[in-house]
């Protein structure tokens, strides 16, 4: 029911209001005045049945049960009416829903309007009246129709109204107060979320204005917490309560069962009264300001924290290694259960002498106490002796496994944790054994070469780890890999997993019967289990299988002028093994006084080297007699005192005539595939003992003498005889010679000859696919024998096939058929088809065995047949039987696949280099290792091994096949030396002859690279000055040298190098220093001397020597120019070095006509046009364009010959091209010369066509992948070839 109040102000003339009946149930009884007390009064509460609700407006029938509140609770009983009393409402009354100023009033409504039959007694009449103006005006409720069912049929019909209250109406005055109430005792848990408490508070007055009760903790939010800080009370609420929620604080330390905290209360009110604020006058609210009635509340909190240290584990299992020391480790992790209040420290004991706990100790604070740590044991074998077994035995007594105890012990001064047992672990110590023996050195025994040891294992090996070329003492003990022992640079790889080669370097000093120690430490087994070592086993060297026995070679003229000094040369004898060789030169004793001085001569030499001769000797012309034939021999002998003897016929002429030589090897044995270059040396006849001259012009003739050679005999290089593969026939002789012959004087002339045998080669049977790959059931298997071939193209004769099939899984027991179960045959054809079906799944090995005549080889693939059909994967047979480990050496794998749609993937099975690392990469936006057609840098391999190469194809449904092919990196020359004499030498006028001995290579003939480096800032040794072609000849006699720069830090050093070539082009380099100092000439005495050995170079038909003789005139030049200006201007003038250029341009275009264009001449001719056009300044209008002509010729030349453009002869080519766009003939400010425009016109195009052909010659045979760079002042190029389809990306 709604009620309505409203109150008179005094002045208003009263306020009126109605109540119902149960708002008197609700909020009405008799107050009881004391003097000058407030009345307090307990409500009549309706009484609860099915027929009077507590909400009934009409009056009761009978008196309702009285409510009594007592101590917190609620008692309800029925009481007579006129029994109750006021005694019975207890000591806590309930609040009164009526404000208090208006309670009594309110009570004599009900009383007025009711009395005392429904309950309402009368109220006191001795209270002072409180009113100061008249009480308002009561209008009785108005009759209201009672609902049906009710005990009456409707209200009483109401009392009279009053104008105002009697003068006996006692006015209570009400007083502050807050009831705190709560349903249980004050307990909670530590968690904060199982069990928490709570408490009400109210007003038990209206207040003038605002409330605040301030509750608070003794310790804070550490023990609890509470759902809000502030309960706010005002006329609006103060009737209402409010609920506190108290939860305890988990805080995670133990301190026992449980533990308290108290609330407090602190009360502050604004006292301020605005009588328009609210209903109520202000005289009728109550202050509260001050108020200290309510207790602190103990609040209990249950801890549910435990001290208590967890470990992970119960138990623990280490183990040791058959060497003996830890093999497995055994680890706990351990954490507190509770934060300690003081540091608490877990300490390790217990564990025997060979096991340990690390850390022994373990600390927990208040900030990591929940953090686990992990206590880690380990444990070795239970003696110091390592191994534990001799002689790298896997069992003995030492090796045994055992049980121990682990003790943690707590401490702390946290008295919880201070309390805690200790905690022991069972730690049970196992013993690891390999699961290989120990290798051991199987043998020790030179190679047949001589030049290296093959030190072979008893199994498989880790390889020490080490991978490319190593120190060998890394593996042998020091005293045994010493350069004076092995040869200094000597070095060390592993071929195979079981085979290591120790390559020798220069002048080792190992011999049969020597030994090598093991290094202990070093190699192990390869198996899934490894600890022991190969110990420090001594093995002694033994003798090669098949020794390479010297092949003694005399280069010699077979007749010699009558003036002319004999000199003969063995310096090309191999089989050293990369010794001092023991050399003996005799003439045939025929009794006669012929050869007496000769012999004494021989002797001499024979007696150098303490006994050990030399490779060369000369014989003085006046000791040999004219007319005559002498029977000379050279015996050479290695090491192993295996020994070789040549002889040769030279007969002493009774006239001058040129000395001529064919130098290398006689007879020279070659093949049907190989290109020859036959050179001869000659030299001008020597006319001092006949007291004459003769013209330094000489011709060459060029023959075969048993006419079976159909082919060409001009040569561009007068010298030089080319003969192209092909030309040559197997299972052929032939004989050519070289007349050399004085052009003024024909009759003046010599002649030299070689015998050629062009030796039979083996067919080669080949299986297209690759070595290894993977095919399918489902489909059928061709396996394809079309790529074998006969080097000697000899077609006389038809190929023979022959196939072979073997099961590799069944003990290489022969191919059955999965049908019919018959042993499989072949057709002898080229190819050959297996139907689907025919294989089952498993691993086969075919053989292809060729034939032609008595010639044959023999191929074999495997193949892997698998269920399904996947993707069928080839991989092209590579172009080369060896690639070299050098630079700009590569290999281009050419993959292929059955399915278009597949992604591809290359590996390395078992390699010591990684995929990504050995393919050249252009960034052309493609991985080449998902590329089907990559390039490999051989130079990224190591030499001597041979690489599987896998390509793995995968189809759109995931099914994956592959293909391999093995990639065999040639071993490069080894052990020998360069050595240049003199030390120190004069440029233009000193000879330098260098000479490289001791090379050794299962791949012979070797052949020899000469040049020079002149040391200065900046400069690469890597790009050499060559001084004449590739030769055939381990020495090179009378170079003409440029002058070195000056000043101390290079005191005019120059350094020599040699690069020594196999017959497969793998190359090992050696290098010399020596000095060449400048001479005291004007520039018109250089230009004389540069003259004069240019022309009788050219004469003589010598382009290497006139090479040589520019490039130590320009080195001059430059080296004059760098005195300074003073000097400069002394010594010459301008004109005289624009003349000095245009004359070496001349001479250089004519040495260019008469080069055989090979990788070296260009080398060296463009290193001279460099060098000449340094200084565009002392150059002419015609130099220039002559300059220009000559680069676009040499290099057209090239691209014509296909001769590939070195890196070398790339960077001078930029760079002479460079130095003509500084020239004038580039220079647009000078143009107006009609001659200058033309030329300059013609020039472009030169220069244009010259970039072009750069380009072209750099890239000649460049595999996919390849690129080079070149920068010089004017011009930077790079120059790639790469697949169309990736070009977009560089």
């Amino acid at each position: 029911s709604e009620v309505q109040w409203s109150l008179s102000d005094g002045q208003s003339g009263g306020a009126e209001s109605s109540i119902t009946y149960g708002d008197c149930l609700n909020g009405a009884s008799a107050p009881t005045f004391a003097p000058t007390s407030v009345p307090t009064f307990a409500p009549i509460v309706a009484p609860t049945n099915s027929t009077n609700s507590t909400n009934s407006t009409d009056p009761p029938t009978t008196a309702p049960n009285a409510t009594l509140t007592t101590g917190g609770r609620r008692i309800t009983e029925e009481v007579p009416l006129e029994e109750r009393k006021l005694d019975d409402m207890g000591t806590s009354p309930a609040p009164s829903p009526f404000p208090t100023s208006l309670f009594a009033f309110k009570y004599a409504q009900c009383y007025a309007q009711y009395g005392e039959a429904y309950g309402f007694s009368a109220p006191p009449t001795h209270a002072p009246t409180r009113f100061e103006t008249a009480p308002p005006t009561i209008t009785p409720m108005p009759t209201t129709p009672v609902p049906s069912g009710s005990p009456t049929t409707g209200q009483p019909t109401g009392a009279p109204t009053y104008s105002q209250m009697p003068s006996h109406m006692p006015t209570a005055t009400p007083v502050a107060g807050i009831t705190m109430a709560n349903s249980s005792s004050a307990s909670v848990t530590e968690d904060g979320s199982t069990t928490t408490w709570s408490f009400t508070l109210v007003l038990d007055s209206e207040p003038l204005n605002s409330v605040t009760v301030a509750i608070s903790t003794e310790h804070g939010s550490d023990r609890i917490s509470l759902s809000t800080g502030t309960v706010e009370f005002d006329s609006s609420n103060y009737g209402t309560t409010q609920t506190v929620t108290v939860a305890g604080v988990d805080n995670n330390v133990d301190v026992g069962s449980s533990y308290q905290d108290y609330i407090f209360f602190e009360v502050t009110a604004d006292d301020t009264c605005d009588n328009s604020a609210t209903g109520t006058a202000c005289n009728q609210k109550v202050a509260y300001n001050g108020y200290d009635s309510l207790n602190m509340v103990a609040v209990t909190v249950v801890d549910d924290d435990v001290a208590g240290v967890t470990y992970t584990e119960d138990s623990l299992a280490s183990a040791i290694n058959n060497y003996g020391d830890e093999y497995a480790t055994a680890s706990y992790s351990v954490y507190l259960d509770s934060e300690p209040t003081e540091d608490v420290t877990i300490s390790t004991s217990g564990l025997g002498s060979w096991s340990s706990a690390s850390p022994s100790t373990v600390t927990f604070t208040a900030l990591n106490w929940d953090t686990a740590q992990t206590i880690t044991v380990a444990s070795t074998a239970s003696t110091a002796t390592r191994p534990v077994c001799s002689r790298a035995r896997r069992y003995c007594d030492g090796l045994k496994g055992r049980s121990e105890t682990l003790t943690n012990t707590v401490s702390s001064d946290d008295s919880y944790y201070a309390d805690l047992s200790p905690t022991t672990m069972a730690v049970s110590v196992s013993v690891q054994y390999d699961t290989q023996r120990a290798p051991t050195i199987a043998s020790a025994k030179f190679s047949d070469a001589l030049n290296t040891l093959v030190v072979a294992w008893s199994a498989t090996t880790n390889q020490g780890g080490l991978s490319g070329f190593f120190d060998c003492s890394e593996v042998f003990d020091g005293s045994t890999a010493t350069d004076s022992y092995l040869g200094s640079g000597s070095a060390c790889s592993w071929t195979t997993a079981a085979q290591l080669l120790v390559t020798f370097g220069t002048s080792p000093a190992i011999l049969v019967g020597d030994e090598l120690v093991l290094s202990e430490t070093m190699v192990q087994s390869d198996g899934s289990v490894t600890s022991l070592f190969a110990t420090n086993q001594t093995v002694s060297v033994a003798m090669p299988n098949n020794p390479t026995d010297p092949v003694a070679v005399m280069t010699a003229p077979d007749a010699v002028g009558l003036c002319d000094d004999l000199s003969i040369d063995a310096s090309m004898t191999s089989g050293s093994g990369g010794r001092t060789m023991e050399y003996t030169f005799s003439v045939e004793d025929k009794l006669t006084p012929e050869i007496t001085n000769v012999t004494a001569v021989f002797n001499e030499t024979n007696s150098l080297n303490s006994g050990y001769g030399t490779y060369a000797v000369t014989v003085p012309s006046e000791q040999m007699t004219p007319s005559t034939r002498y029977e000379m021999a050279i015996t050479a002998c290695n090491f192993l005192r295996l020994c070789d003897s040549f002889s040769k016929s030279i007969f002493k002429m009774g006239s001058p005539a040129p000395l001529v030589q064919i130098v290398g090897t006689h007879p020279l044995y070659a093949t049907y595939a190989d290109d020859l270059s036959i050179r001869a040396e000659a030299s001008l006849p020597n006319m001092d003992c006949v007291d004459s001259t003769v013209s330094n012009q000489m011709g060459f003739i060029w023959s075969e003498t048993t006419g079976q050679y159909a082919g060409s005999l001009e040569t561009k290089a007068p010298r030089v005889l080319n003969i192209d593969e092909g030309q040559l026939l197997a299972n052929h002789e032939y004989e050519f010679q070289v007349v050399a012959y004085m052009l003024a004087n024909p009759n003046l002339n010599n002649s030299a000859t070689l015998q050629v045998i062009i030796t039979e080669q083996d067919v080669v049977a080949s299986i297209a696919g690759g070595s290894t790959r993977v095919a399918g059931t489902d489909t059928d298997l061709v396996m394809d024998g079309s790529e074998s071939y006969d080097p000697d193209d000899d077609d006389s004769t038809s190929f023979e096939y022959v196939w072979s099939c073997y099961n590799t899984s069944t003990a290489m027991e022969a191919c059955v058929s999965a049908s019919s179960g018959s042993v499989l045959a072949f057709d002898a054809a080229t190819n050959i088809t297996i139907v689907a079906g025919e294989l089952a799944v498993g691993t086969y090995t075919f053989e292809l065995f060729v034939a032609k005549g008595h010639r044959n080889d023999t191929a074999t693939a495997t193949v892997i047949i698998v269920a399904g059909a996947p993707p069928e994967v080839g991989i092209a047979a590579l172009s080369e039987d060896k690639y070299n480990p050098t630079f700009s050496s590569y290999a281009m794998l050419e993959g292929t696949c059955s399915t278009d749609d597949v992604s591809y993937e290359w590996s390395l099975v078992s390699a010591d280099v990684s995929i990504d690392s050995v393919f050249t990469v252009t960034g052309g936006g493609s991985n080449p290792v998902y590329r089907a057609k990559p390039t490999v840098q051989v130079d990224m391999l190591t030499s001597g091994v041979t690489y599987t190469f896998r390509l793995s194809a995968t189809d759109g449904y995931g099914v994956t096949g592959y293909s391999e092919i093995n990639l065999v990196v040639n071993d490069k020359p080894s052990s020998g030396s360069l050595a240049v004499s003199p030390y120190t030498g004069y440029t233009i006028q000193t000879g330098f002859d260098f000479v490289a001995l001791g090379w050794c290579d299962t791949d012979l003939p070797l052949t020899y690279k000469y040049a020079y480096t002149v040391l200065d800032d900046g400069v690469d040794l890597s790009t050499p000055t060559p001084l004449a072609d590739e030769l055939s000849s381990a020495s090179l006699s009378g170079a003409t040298l440029p002058v070195g720069t000056s000043g101390d830090t290079y005191n005019y050093t120059l350094t020599g190098q040699v690069r020594v070539y196999d017959s497969f082009r793998a190359y090992a380099t050696a290098y010399d220093d020596f000095r060449v100092v400048p001479v005291e000439l004007t520039l018109k005495q250089l230009r004389k001397a540069s003259k004069n050995l240019t022309t009788e170079a050219l004469e003589s038909g010598n382009p290497e020597a006139s090479l040589q003789a520019i490039g130590a005139t320009h080195h001059q030049m430059a080296h004059m120019a760098s005195l300074g200006g003073g000097r400069r201007a002394l010594l010459t003038t301008v004109s005289t070095e624009q003349a000095t250029r245009v004359e070496l341009l001349q001479t250089l275009e004519a040495t260019f006509a008469m080069s055989d264009i090979t990788e070296a001449n260009m080398e060296t001719i463009l290193s001279s046009l460099e060098g000449i056009l340094s200084e565009p300044s002392e150059l002419t209008i015609d130099a220039e364009v002559q300059g220009m002509i000559l680069t676009n010729d040499v290099l057209a030349e090239m691209v014509v010959e296909e001769t590939l453009l070195s890196t070398t002869a790339y960077a001078s080519a930029g760079s002479a091209l460079s130095y003509l766009l500084d020239s004038d003939l580039f220079n647009n400010t000078v143009a107006s010369d009609y001659s200058k425009s033309s030329n300059q016109i013609e020039a472009v195009d030169n220069m244009t066509r010259a970039l072009k052909d750069m380009t072209t010659t750099v890239l000649l045979g460049a595999s996919a992948g390849v690129g080079h760079q070149m920068w010089s002042h004017r011009i930077t190029m790079h120059a790639i070839h790469e697949e169309a389809q990736y070009v977009g990306g560089l």
